[in-house]
């Protein structure tokens, strides 16, 4: 019996021994994760300027709550940047020793924007070193450890030239829109980010059919022009276009650019600070005029009462803007209010959205267990509305409860 006991604890041994050999990704064991008692991330907040200047170092602030049961080990923070929100550069790292349960951390990290433009910000919790790939901490949950932001990064005004420079902003379309044999009006905003005014110049727009890959831009005539822009100002300009058909086009806005080329910037009439900066892009819809006799429900936004984030035991109200895009009344219907892991939810009736308006609906949550939820809000859920269009019915936003 004593050789069974003694043979017996040599193999428990063995087997721990072998479960505590790293065998995942940062050294990380199967023992660790099979333990019960684990943290997990929660991203609460990217906090930055909305607007930064080129060259100037700015502080990027990051905060984080560990709502898991366990402190982590070494880790790391990661903060990126990106210029369309696809393609992501490594800006700075923060690495830590520990980080115990229920501790919210402001990470601060540092950027110095060497360029103008719209740049995409994300801040990953338990990173790589240079990037946002998964790291080193085993987690209860590993998809809420992401904060995201937007920022304006233009010249410095105390490093400027004389010159001016213009920066495509934005550009605006119509939404829905129908391809009825009307012109569409496409708004395009400017903003002179140099020192000094214009003389005359003219801004463009195309189309295409696949973002100029293989379908060549084509222009919409006629352009616009003007014969000033003030600096340190916003001017938005007009343009009538007629959409070749129904289906998915891509727009391209040039500021200064030239009749009958796509050339933008350098080439333009405009001696400028920068000459990168002239080129905005949008992807829109045009929908067949066919359809244009049915409702269609549409969740613009989702936003909350109080604010994300809120402790353990808030109520809190979740408002839903819906919408009827469509040419007709959209007549009994349920938004449903859900998390997506379907840990709670709710409904509430609609009689009736007439055509081209909108109402808020409200649903409240008891929200008594803490962690990053992401809301999914669906108008028509039981899709009892005949509808021109059913893929926009759904919005996604996220609340923390702490």
């Amino acid at each position: 019996m004593a050789k069974i006991l003694f043979y017996a604890a040599i193999v428990i041994i063995a087997i721990i021994g072998v479960l505590a050999v790293s065998q995942a990704v940062g050294g990380y064991s199967i023992l660790d994760r099979l333990w019960p008692w684990k943290p997990d991330f929660v991203a609460l907040k990217l906090t930055s300027p909305s607007i930064m200047y080129a060259g100037v170092a700015y502080t990027i602030n990051f905060t984080i709550n560990n709502t898991g049961t366990d402190v982590t080990k070494v880790h790391t923070h990661v903060l990126e940047r990106s210029l369309d929100n696809l393609t992501w550069t490594n800006v700075d790292n923060k690495i830590f020793n520990s980080h115990p349960s229920g501790l919210i951390r402001y990470v601060l990290f540092s950027w110095t924007p060497s360029s103008p433009g719209i740049y995409y910000l994300r801040t990953c919790a338990d990173g790589s070193v240079g990037s946002c790939k998964k790291g080193v901490i085993s987690e209860s949950n590993e998809n809420n450890n992401i904060a995201y932001g937007k920022v304006t990064v233009i010249q410095n005004q105390a490093n400027n030239t004389t010159l001016p420079d213009f920066v495509a902003m934005a550009i605006k379309t119509p939404d829905p829109m129908y391809f009825n044999g009307n012109n569409k009006i496409i708004n395009f905003t400017v903003y002179n980010n140099g020192s000094s005014v214009t003389s005359y110049f003219e801004h463009h727009l195309y189309w295409s059919f696949d973002n100029g890959t293989g379908d060549m831009w084509h222009e919409i005539t006629p352009s616009v022009s003007d014969n000033i822009h003030t600096n340190f100002t916003n001017k938005t300009y007009s343009f009538s276009w007629y959409p070749a058909g129904s289906g998915i086009f891509y727009l391209r806005a040039c500021a200064d650019g030239i009749a009958g080329s796509i050339a933008c910037g350098e080439t333009g009439r405009i001696n400028e600070s920068n000459e990168n900066n002239n080129i905005a892009y949008a992807k829109v819809t045009v929908y067949s005029s066919n359809n244009t006799t049915k409702p269609d429900l549409k969740v613009e936004s989702i936003t909350f009462t109080p604010p994300s984030p809120s402790p353990k035991g808030t109520y809190v109200n979740i408002t839903a803007n819906v919408s009827n895009i469509g040419n007709a009344t959209a007549n009994n219907f349920h938004v449903e209010f859900k998390d997506i892991t379907n840990t709670f939810g709710g409904l509430i009736f609609v009689p009736a959205l007439t055509s081209r308006n909108s109402m808020l609906v409200t649903w409240t949550w008891y929200a008594n267990v803490t962690g990053m939820y992401t809301i999914k809000v669906t108008a028509d859920v039981y899709n009892t509305v005949d509808e021109w269009d059913e893929n926009n019915n759904v919005n996604y936003a996220n609340y923390t409860i702490i």
